[in-house]
């Protein structure tokens, strides 16, 4: 009985830190709300933010997983058009 205890709670603990270690692993970026921009960066840059503005759209800071779920890319300053 204690053995089941012991395991059980054992599961719950490594569950709860492996999704937590998830989330820390997680980078920070930048993008607009707007869909037609469809870049993120990791360092906001003046063109993100003139296009943001354009497309009257606010910049966000997400994990970058969120960006990719709202099908953004990474792109570098440059590359934003």
């Amino acid at each position: 009985m204690k053995k089941s205890i012991f395991f059980t709670l054992l599961f719950i603990l490594v569950t709860l830190s492996s999704s937590k270690a998830d989330t820390e692993n997680q980078k920070i970026v930048y993008t607009c709300t707007n869909s037609e921009v469809k870049c993120y960066l990791y360092k906001t840059c003046d063109k993100l933010v003139s296009k943001c503005n354009l497309f009257r759209g606010k910049i966000y800071k997400m994990q970058e997983q969120e960006a990719k779920n709202m099908g953004k890319v990474l792109c570098s300053c440059g590359e934003v058009k």
